[in-house]
């Protein structure tokens, strides 16, 4: 697992950045850790933005492998990182997480629990019920420039931290 954590005033269209961040991050380490290195099955990236008691992000990245692979993975997760930092991914790559997050919208608004959630989280938050269609907007104005952005910003080197569990011998 890698972690990386910070503390930042959150805004919905930071915090939508680093949730669209976390997904190019992850199509990006599955492509490289699974298909070019062939040393794991699967990649999961989560990120989270709280509002709430503190202003705080975190980025954990998990993946799987043998032990003798672990500090190459490790080493091509960190190259991977300091890529989106000083590249800003393709328009091909912006298009795939937008395109993504667009089906998962029109999913998800066909369940009530979507719109409960969205409805309960703008009530507790004191925000206006009229930014309830939002996402969309949010969705459409990610580019590579503020994915870009977004990779400086939160995939910082400063608060990251490494934890590998190897089996007993």
């Amino acid at each position: 697992v890698v972690l990386l954590a910070g503390a930042a005033p959150w805004t919905r269209t930071d915090a939508h950045a680093l949730s669209s961040l976390g997904e190019l991050l992850q199509m990006r380490l599955l492509e490289r850790l699974r298909e070019a290195l062939g040393g794991t099955y699967s990649v999961s990236v989560n990120t989270a933005f709280s509002r709430r008691i503190r202003q705080e992000w975190q980025v954990a990245i998990q993946y799987g492998s043998a032990p003798a692979q672990a500090d190459t993975m490790y080493a091509a997760v960190r190259e991977e990182i300091a890529r989106l930092r000083s590249a800003p991914p393709t328009a091909a790559e912006v298009e795939r997480v937008k395109e993504q997050q667009r089906r998962e919208l029109e999913v998800q608004q066909k369940q009530n629990g979507y719109w409960l959630n969205t409805i309960r989280t703008r009530v507790e938050h004191g925000d206006a019920l009229d930014t309830l269609g939002d996402y969309l907007t949010l969705v459409n104005g990610l580019t590579a420039e503020s994915l870009s952005a977004a990779a400086r910003r939160f995939l910082s080197e400063e608060n990251r931290a490494r934890f590998v569990l190897l089996p007993e011998k």
